[in-house]
């Protein structure tokens, strides 16, 4: 234990008074009193063998500060002269004191500066003694004590000035300023001081243990007895230095000496028999397995030797270098820019070994960059390609930009193909862009992102969400190398890296519940240790599943997905809420959660409603529970409303327009549901477009070819060529080269069909078809005489080669059953694509009713799987419901509304058997949908079940009133906008970022498309 200073140096009780501790007597005391008592103590302690160890310094610091809290005291009770004697006696002239006391002036120290102070006028501008401080009169008696400015003196005021709450800058201003008071004679006592750094401290006594002061006595007893000061202690000492020196002799001969022979024994040895106990007490006590104690209910959760967690390395040295090289960026693509100027047409070899110079080092390292030097790089490249209007030019710039895929396994090739990504959309975004560079830029594009992934979002721009985009596409093929490859595991760092650098919020964490979903589907092994439960791991680790997450929505809807799709298993399911439940994050989240792996569908979604039932509401969270929707935003939404219910319904084109508004203005609201309001803003527009300026849609959608000349006259020329190929082959040229034609009679449509489908040899029939394919895809005579001809007509490669050519559609292969079906189906498109009449209003309006739907279902987001070819609107309805269905039979719902879900479900089986055509289908589909939306809003907040009813029963009455199918496709697409506005509730407004026009200021007119006019035309 340590023993206190006091009682080690002076034999003197911790935590002693003031009195006690310099040795003084009660009464008024006197400065010298106090003084000399400083100084007598302070001899004994520099006197002890440790007196110059930092204990011994400490103890002469508070004998000093028990000096000066006495004279503070005498002070305050009266003895003014007490005070400032001491001040200017103690501890300023320990001198002084050792000249009373009859002690010998100790030598001084090497080196030391001897203060003196000179008998001069003191200047007015300095302060004297009585207006020094106490913390300046203690730096002034250090000084004096320690002999001027050395290590000692150092060492001790900056003790000094710690205890006072003094810095360095501060003690250097003091000791300067008091130099230049000794040096001008100020420092005598002429008056009361002004002012004070800091007040006398408070004495305040440490209470010890018993312990504490026993051991205090065996230390100071064995530091006397060290120390020799006596014969006695001095023969003691001696004594156990000796008792030492001979045990060591004693250890280092036995450890130097051989040890005995063994003696050979004369027969064997039999050791004797061993007892009962001795058997018992040597025998290896049994191991006993470890078991866990299994919970009812409670699934084991899956374990690891250490969490899950993938972590690469950092960046390398090639990596800095490329950043040194990428601050150079702007100021570099500028001046590439300027000599484009003068050589757009013809670039030299330099410029163009600079441009790909810089964009190299800017994709190796620009997520290092500040956010104003890759702001700055991306304009500055932007600009540098508006000079360029040859092709070839431009595809030697843009050749420094790679997006696809498996760049993402090259080192860096993560953040170089998002840079690429990211500047492609800028370029294509711009109109100012020339034709040359947007077009190539689009269609890189189209390769590896979706267009709607290019409009911003709230406070990001067209580069980040195109860099996002495209890190969300390679998640999926880095998943797949992630096993095989070790170099995975930095590239994965590296996309974390680059995720946070484009992203944050909603979108960040979007981007992460993505890669899990695909973690899940694939193939990867989660179940052991490895970079596969590594990599889910810190996906799961950076999701925020708590009530502060940014879009927990959308975070529960991932959950929901993952529980019913069939694509991943019970067994990944199981790792993925051990993971969760591993969580100190997720304290909601508890053991009875965790998944079996061997769980049936059933089970999935009883313990999936379990989990959503106990998810933590959001923080923050309004009262009503309620969508926050831009104020503005939903002012437009209803404006829209009430503009497509007054609409006029005069006939089926009318109505069939207010169900394409009613249905684009419910996939707004569904955008603004999931917080996708650049979404919701394009499809406000498109619904305004809708119900202001409709298109027109009353005209075919081609135009049919004519016919010229004799029907009749190709036959007899072409049967007099008889079975000579070559005079038939000329028939046909010729027929190729008549001008004005389109279409033929139908004696010569007949025999050209018949030659293109089965003429011989086969240089004719190729010969044939060429001229059917190019001359008269646009009759509609020659149409129909090949649909007529087509069931009798050889099922080959060449026949399905011709109607595709003719029907421009994508048709199975010939040896496909369904292959005869399809081929009529898309004659008779054809045909009707080129016939007039009003119908071809009604087809447009169902296209644009299907893409309202499909819109509807990805921004639902749930059960959404985009599909490549075009769907009719009531396919897009059959996915639509499917997907409402999943949300709702994972909710936890205390009671069914309007009825249970396996009546919906019936309900829904009846309507699809009764409806007839797609329009029917449509309506039917609508009126179950309308039931799972009341289901999933009523179980979020129960308060609005009287409202939803009313609109339900109101619904019933008006489609049952209804004259046509497209009048109760109207009733329904309203009923569901009824409900859904319900839950929306208005915000302050949030700005939305402008996209630059050309005929706002600043913006250049430009041939070039770029992609927002693209997405408009579309």
């Amino acid at each position: 234990m340590r023993i206190a200073p006091s009682q080690r140096f002076l034999g003197i009780p911790p935590g002693a008074p003031p009195r006690v501790l310099l040795g003084l007597p009660e009464g008024e005391l006197a400065a010298g009193e106090i003084a000399a008592a400083l100084e007598r103590q302070r001899q004994r302690v520099l006197r002890h063998p440790a007196g110059r160890e930092p204990e011994g310094e400490r103890l002469v610091r508070e004998l000093e500060q028990a000096a000066n809290w006495l004279g503070e005291q005498a002070a305050r009770s009266g003895n003014v002269e007490a005070k400032e004697g001491l001040a200017a006696v103690a501890p300023v002239a320990p001198a002084a004191v050792r000249k009373a006391l009859g002690l010998r002036e100790p030598p001084p120290k090497p080196g030391a500066v001897m203060v003196t102070l000179a008998p001069k006028r003191p200047d007015p501008g300095l302060p004297t003694a009585a207006e020094l401080t106490e913390f300046d009169r203690e730096v002034l008696a250090t000084l004096v004590a320690c002999g001027g400015w050395n290590h000692e003196s150092r060492a001790r005021l900056l003790a000094v000035a710690s205890r006072h709450g003094v810095g360095s800058a501060g003690l250097s201003k003091v000791v300067l300023g008091l130099a230049a008071s000794l040096r001008a004679g100020s420092v005598t006592p002429q008056s009361r001081a002004r002012s004070a750094i800091a007040d006398a401290p408070m004495w305040r006594p440490v209470e010890h243990s018993r312990l504490a002061m026993a051991f205090e006595q065996l230390d100071e007893t064995f530091a006397r007895e060290v120390a020799g000061d006596t014969p006695g202690r001095l023969a003691r000492l001696v004594l156990v230095f000796v008792a030492v020196g001979a045990l060591v002799i004693l250890g280092l001969a036995w450890v130097l000496t051989p040890p005995p022979a063994p003696k050979v024994a004369v027969g064997p040895a039999v050791p004797p028999p061993m007892t009962q106990e001795e058997i018992a007490r040597n025998a290896k006590p049994p191991e006993v397995p470890a078991v866990e104690v299994d919970r009812p209910g409670v699934v084991r959760p899956a374990r690891w030797v250490r969490p899950p967690d993938l972590r690469g390395a950092p960046v390398s040295d090639d990596v800095k270098v490329a950043l040194r090289e990428a601050l150079k960026a702007p100021e570099g693509l500028a001046s590439v820019a300027r000599r484009l100027q003068l050589e757009a047409n013809r670039p030299s070899a330099a410029v163009i070994r600079d441009w790909s110079s810089f964009q190299d080092a800017l994709g190796r390292s620009w997520p290092l960059l500040d956010a104003t030097t890759r702001a700055a790089s991306i304009e500055a490249g932007v600009t540098a390609l508006r000079q360029i209007e040859s092709d070839d030019v431009a595809k030697q710039f843009l050749d420094a930009w790679s997006v696809e895929y498996p760049v993402a396994d090259e080192p860096f090739g993560v953040w170089r193909a998002a840079w690429s990504t990211g500047m492609l959309a800028e370029v294509a975004a711009r109109p100012s862009s020339t034709a040359a560079v947007a077009s190539p830029a689009i269609f890189q594009l189209d390769r590896v992102i979706p267009r709607r992934a290019l409009l911003r979002g709230k406070g990001s721009t067209v580069f980040d969400g195109a860099a996002g985009a495209w890190l969300d596409g390679a998640a999926r093929t880095m998943v797949t190398s992630t096993a095989t490859d070790p170099a995975s595991v930095d590239r994965w760092e590296r996309w974390f890296e680059a995720q946070k650098s484009v992203r944050s919020g909603a979108a960040l964490q979007g981007g992460y519940l993505d890669a899990i979903g695909e973690v899940l589907e694939s193939g990867l092994n989660i179940t052991e240790s490895g970079r596969g439960s590594d990599l889910l791991g810190r996906l799961v680790a950076v999701v925020d599943w708590t009530e502060r997450s940014p879009d927990q929505p959308r975070v529960r809807d991932a959950v929901t997905l993952w529980f019913t799709s069939p694509k991943i298993g019970s067994s990944r399911l199981w790792v993925l809420t051990s993971l969760l439940d591993l969580s100190y994050d997720t304290a909601w989240f508890l053991p009875e959660f965790v998944v079996d792996p061997d769980a049936s569908n059933d089970v999935r979604n009883r313990g999936l409603e379990r989990i959503l039932a106990s998810w933590p509401a959001p923080a923050g969270s309004t009262s009503s529970g309620g969508i926050r929707v831009d104020s503005v935003l939903l002012e437009r939404w209803n404006a829209a409303f009430e503009k497509a219910s007054n609409a006029p319904q005069n006939d089926d084109v009318e109505r069939m327009r207010v169900v394409v508004a009613f249905a684009r203005l419910n996939a707004a609201a569904q955008a603004m549901s999931s917080g996708d309001v650049p979404g919701a803003d394009a499809a406000l527009d498109q619904t305004e477009e809708e119900l202001n300026s409709p298109p027109a849609l009353g005209e075919a959608v081609l135009t049919a070819g004519h016919a010229t000349g004799t029907d009749g006259e190709f036959t007899a020329s072409y049967e007099a060529a008889g079975r000579d190929a070559a005079k038939r082959q000329d028939e046909l040229r010729a027929l190729r080269s008549r001008p004005l034609i389109g279409d033929l009679g139908p004696r010569d449509a007949e025999v050209l069909v018949g030659e293109a489908l089965r003429g011989s040899p086969n240089d004719v029939r190729d010969l044939a078809q060429t001229v059917l394919s190019e001359r008269f895809d646009s009759g509609v005579t020659v149409l129909q005489e090949l649909l007529d001809q087509l069931p009798t007509a050889p099922e080959s490669a060449s026949t399905a080669a011709l109607v595709e050519q003719l029907t421009r559609e994508r048709l199975p292969p010939t040896r496909s059953s369904d292959w005869p079906r399809r081929a009529r189906l898309a004659i008779v498109r054809r045909l009707l694509a080129l016939a007039d009449g009003p119908r071809h209003a009604i087809d447009g309006l169902a296209e644009r009713l299907a893409v309202a739907y499909a819109e509807r279902g990805r921004m639902f987001r749930i059960g959404y799987e985009e599909v490549m070819v075009s769907l009719p609107a009531d396919d897009w309805m059959l996915r639509l419901v499917a997907q409402w269905r999943m949300k709702a039979g994972a909710m936890f719902l205390s009671e069914p509304f309007p009825v249970p879900l396996e009546e919906i479900d019936r309900r829904n089986a009846a309507r699809q058997r009764l409806a007839e055509g797609p329009l029917q289908r449509c309506a039917a589909g609508q009126g179950t949908l309308l039931e799972l939306l009341a289901t999933v809003t009523v179980a979020d907040r129960p308060a609005l079940k009287e409202p939803i009813l009313e609109i339900i029963q109101e619904s019933v009455t008006r489609r049952a009133r209804a004259g046509s199918v497209v009048e109760q496709l109207i009733e329904g697409e309203r009923a569901i906008a009824l409900t859904t506005r319900l839950l929306f509730e208005p915000t302050d407004a949030i700005p939305i970022a402008p996209t630059p026009t050309a005929d706002q200021p600043g913006s250049q007119p430009s041939t070039a498309p770029g992609i927002q006019s693209t997405e408009q035309r579309k």
